[in-house]
């Protein structure tokens, strides 16, 4: 693999490379490896660079106009741990995660298979090549033991990859969340408990959380409901007995309105949260570190 060191841009702090450094790239028939500059992590973060046999995260790369990205307040919430940070771009993300011990997928330019959705319309597109690129990150992922964090809209594409169900919009629900605001603290969750999540938090089982999205989840119950259908069907198909019903992933924390915030799996090494802890931590809170020391725990088991 090449190395290329990211630009960082100094309004928003976010680290990128441009696309056409990227096609260059593609047109030279070379791997590129996309990480922060050392000098950066200090300059511009404000955190000790990692040494040089420290763990490095292969973060799934946001889209910014023309460009493949992540944002300052993610870069410093891993850099913090002492992370090294690779960018994953979406032609070469399956060579660039060697030697990754973890995964982050973040919000991204994702177009939501209409399978997702309860009420798919005729039309609309059903994949984009962020889509590919996270099925082929999560298999990756998968096939070499590797922790995943989804984050935000990236919490939605690693759900929706298992086949759990949304609604398109949380207006399609009657609630009196308003799930998509600028508030910093937007809506109360509660943590299941005996989940990774009530791991994490300790005795803060309920806390108030920001909101970003306009998709939610369908609600555990209704979730169990269409699998225990589709067992039906696949028993019926086969003629044999159906067993008890159990998702592709677990749901970890619920909304006051029933919708899940927080789903993943401990066999599979996957936590997703539908917030944007990053972001809190940047406001200061100190409880939403835990959710990043996850990522280090379980590189570290």
């Amino acid at each position: 693999m090449k190395n290329y060191y990211l630009k960082n841009e100094p309004l928003s702090g976010m680290f990128y490379v441009m696309d056409s450094v990227v096609s260059e790239f593609i047109d030279n028939e070379e791997i590129p490896q996309f990480e922060i500059d050392p000098q950066d992590y200090q300059s511009k973060l404000g955190c000790v660079a990692p040494s040089d046999d420290a763990p490095v995260i292969g973060y799934m790369a946001e889209r910014s106009g023309d460009c493949y990205a992540i944002n300052r307040a993610n870069a410093k919430a891993l850099a913090e741990l002492g992370f090294k940070i690779r960018l994953l771009t979406y032609h070469h993300c399956a060579l660039q995660l060697n030697s990754c011990s973890g995964v982050v997928i973040n919000g991204g330019a994702f177009t939501y298979s209409e399978l997702y959705y309860t009420d798919p319309r005729d039309g609309y597109p059903h994949s984009s090549l962020a889509n590919v690129a996270c099925a082929v990150i999560l298999n990756e992922a998968r096939g070499n033991g590797l922790p995943v964090l989804g984050i935000g809209i990236g919490a939605q594409a690693i759900a929706g990859e298992f086949e759990l169900k949304f609604y398109r919009s949380s207006e399609s629900i009657e609630t009196p969340i308003e799930h998509y605001n600028d508030n910093n603290e937007a809506h109360r969750i509660s943590v299941m408990p005996n989940t990774p999540l009530s791991r994490i938090f300790g005795e803060n089982d309920q806390f108030k959380v920001n909101s970003r999205h306009h998709a939610v989840m369908l609600p555990l119950r209704t979730q169990q409901e269409l699998w225990a259908h589709k067992l039906e069907l696949w028993a019926h198909k086969f003629r044999v007995g159906v067993g008890t019903v159990s998702l592709p992933l677990d749901i970890y924390a619920e909304a006051n309105d029933g919708t899940p915030e927080a789903w993943g799996s401990e066999s599979k090494h996957i936590l997703c949260v539908q917030w944007l802890p990053a972001e809190m931590i940047a406001q200061g809170s100190e409880l939403m570190r835990g959710v990043f020391r996850w990522l280090a725990d379980e590189i570290a088991a």
